[in-house]
């Protein structure tokens, strides 16, 4: 199955979301020879890990996602998103080749996209605004995203809008038009979020920076390398994991990424 948003506040699905920590959490802590069984085997280590494998997906009132496995260590407070992993955040699609959600308090303190970062949103012109690198590190304060950190061979493709009012009969309309596109490469970028959408970046380490008035924009430069726009895939309160036993495997080796 192919997978991978917008923040309004309080949500009918926190609870299914704290649910599956509860349970990940619950079994973390039993003690290792309750869970011997056929399918699983585990060895006595100082922290446990629980795994459940089969396209999991999550939702809470900050980020829905999707991956094939979903790993949890009890240990740092940590959910490990592999294999083709998506989380959306307003209006916001993040993809990684491994993603790291750090909790604190019950809430999603930072993700870290680790390899191939990715960030997409689709403006109201049905534009895709793209920020991609090698590294990236998102931050939230109040359940919504406050800015993120791009760490490495970073770029950027951004479309500035513009509005203006325009009388039509007795009406007074309000018209949005796209002025240009941004083009920006640069090591390493802050984003600043406001309300779920981009309020400002700062360039760090020689940008080099263009701006394409509409009428210079090609198709073959709207989109950077590595673009995938996954917004069908992104999950429903339906589509929350079902609740039941779940399944257990074998925690593989861990490497938590420098906080």
């Amino acid at each position: 199955m192919a997978t991978t948003g917008v923040f309004t506040g309080s949500s009918n699905f926190s609870a299914d979301f704290q649910n599956v920590i509860t349970r990940a959490t619950a079994i973390a802590s039993l003690p290792i020879n309750l869970l011997n069984s056929d399918k699983s085997n585990l060895t006595s280590q100082a922290d446990a890990l629980t795994g459940i494998d089969g396209k999991f997906k999550t939702l809470q009132n900050a980020v829905q996602g999707i991956a094939d496995s979903l790993v949890y260590q009890s240990s740092d407070s940590t959910l490990y998103f592999y294999r083709d992993p998506v989380l959306w955040s307003d209006e916001n699609q993040m993809t990684a080749d491994s993603i790291h959600m750090l909790l604190k308090n019950r809430n999603i303190s930072r993700i870290y996209m680790v390899s191939n970062s990715f960030v997409v949103s689709q403006d109201s012109l049905l534009d895709f605004n793209q920020i991609k690198g090698r590294k990236m590190t998102t931050y939230f304060e109040n359940k919504a995203i406050h800015h993120v950190i791009v760490q490495g061979n970073g770029e950027s493709i951004y479309h500035a809008l513009e509005e203006k009012k325009v009388k039509k009969d007795s009406l007074l309309l309000k018209i949005t038009f796209l002025a240009g596109m941004n083009k920006i490469i640069c090591s390493n970028m802050r984003i600043d979020f406001k309300a779920g959408k981009v309020s400002s970046i700062n360039f760090y380490v020689k940008p080099d920076a263009s701006f394409f008035p509409p009428q210079n924009i090609k198709e073959e430069d709207r989109k950077l390398k590595g673009f995938s726009w996954r917004g069908s895939d992104r999950p429903k309160r339906k589509d929350v994991v079902k609740r039941g036993p779940i399944e257990i495997r074998k925690a593989e080796p861990t490497v938590v990424p420098n906080k």
